[in-house]
This record gives C-alpha cells, sequence and structure tokens, in this order.
C-alpha cells in the first residue's frame, strides 16, 4: 500500500499577497511560483504535485479563511456525504481540476477544509 500524506497542501489568506510572498521567501529561503489554477493569481512554494504552501488574496478567498487540504480516502463525493452526516457542511460545488477534485467544507468547528481526491 503506498502511503499518502493526510495534508497534501494549505492556501493562507493574506492582506498583501507580494509583501507576503516576499515574507515567506525570506523565511523559508526558497523561491515561490505563480499558479493561476484558482482563477486568480497566487504563490506556490512547492511543486503543486504532492504537498504545497500557496498564498492567496484574501479578497479572493471564501470568507477570508485559510483552508488545510486533507487526502481522503476512496472518492471526494463519499466523504463529503461522511462530513454531512457527522455534522459538517459543504461549500459550493465539488470543482474537478486537472490534478483532482476539491470540496470545500466546514468541520464541526466551523474550519474550512478541503477534501482532496487526487486525479487517477
Amino acid at each position: 500500500m503506498t502511503t499518502m500524506p493526510a495534508v497534501v497542501w494549505t492556501e493562507l489568506a493574506v492582506s498583501d499577497l507580494e509583501k507576503s510572498v516576499a515574507y515567506y521567501q525570506a523565511v523559508l529561503n526558497r523561491p515561490a511560483h505563480v499558479s493561476d489554477v484558482a482563477a486568480t493569481t497566487t504563490y506556490v512554494f512547492g511543486d503543486n504535485s504532492v504537498t504545497g504552501f500557496q498564498l492567496i488574496p484574501a479578497e479572493n478567498h471564501v470568507a477570508n479563511q485559510s483552508v488545510i487540504h486533507v487526502m481522503v480516502a476512496g472518492s471526494v463525493e463519499t466523504a463529503v456525504e461522511r462530513a454531512e452526516q457527522n455534522g459538517g457542511s459543504l461549500e459550493g460545488d465539488i470543482l474537478t481540476m486537472p490534478f483532482g477534485k476539491i470540496a470545500y467544507t466546514r468541520d464541526i468547528d466551523g474550519n474550512r477544509v478541503g477534501l482532496f481526491e487526487p486525479a487517477a
């Protein structure tokens, strides 16, 4: 069985994208690259294939909150059903992207969690 990471990437909502990119490049001592996957310009630390740390303009982010994306076992649709059966909720539609599916959810404490199913 292949071991997959539980946390696959994070989206950090920031008030000033350029300042935050400069800050995290200095702190992490590594470059960020531009990503337009989310229909807005964001910056990613990492290679987007397994794990990453993404800076997103707060005004373009739902509820101006950061998100942790976690890998689900099985389908994202089934994971959403389990979340809803246990007190969580789905925000919007399940998104299909070239690298997989993402469902933005709220857990029982109101935390934003992206449930992620990688593309086959």
